[in-house]
């Protein structure tokens, strides 16, 4: 599908904001045809909006590009994570309040739930969400050389995409690759 040249970010916005879903309406009916989101804006609410107006017709799946994006635990998935109720392997501490991991269990969960949220059977694009804060929250460690750590971080992107492509042979997600606000260290 052909897309147009600028698309509709969904980095603060909520279903609980009329406004915010005027503003998707506006910018489908002026011929944006990208939508990019995530699992983690706004806790998952972003998705929802985007669901919510697929299942109310207002937006054709057929006729836009939906790109979200997959990897950060915060919010209510770093409480389930940290009180043992939800196992997530392979997790970088990045922050107090951010946690992150691209291993294929839990891109398959953040996958599913994202469908769900979206109301779509297949996603468009899904994206590891900045898979380098592996690289950043480990780089600089005493007695941890860089290169063992590039290698490692290469390796958990090959796993997730080897998961990734998987999904696509599933019919779960249609193409994939990778979101980077630093990945060029």
């Amino acid at each position: 599908m052909q897309h147009s040249s600028l698309g509709f970010g969904t980095y603060r916005v909520t279903f609980k904001n009329p406004n915010h879903q005027k503003a998707l309406l506006h910018a489908i009916n002026s011929g944006i045809s990208l939508i990019d989101t995530s699992s983690n804006y706004m806790g998952g609410e972003a998705e929802i909006l985007i669901g919510n107006l697929i299942s109310e017709k207002s937006i054709d799946p057929d006729q836009v590009t939906i790109v979200t994006k997959g990897g950060y635990i915060q919010g209510e998935l770093l409480s389930q994570h940290l009180q043992g109720s939800l196992d997530i392997k392979e997790v970088v501490p990045y922050s107090r309040n951010c946690y992150h991991s691209i291993h294929p269990e839990f891109l398959l969960h953040q996958i599913s739930a994202s469908k769900k949220r979206l109301q779509l059977q297949s996603i468009d694009i899904y994206l590891l969400h900045n898979p380098e804060y592996y690289l950043m929250t480990y780089l600089n460690k005493p007695g941890i050389l860089q290169e063992e750590i590039r290698q490692e971080m290469q390796k958990r992107i090959q796993s997730a995409f080897i998961a990734l492509e998987q999904s696509v042979q599933n019919g779960d997600i249609k193409s994939y690759g990778i979101s980077s606000n630093s990945f060029a260290k």
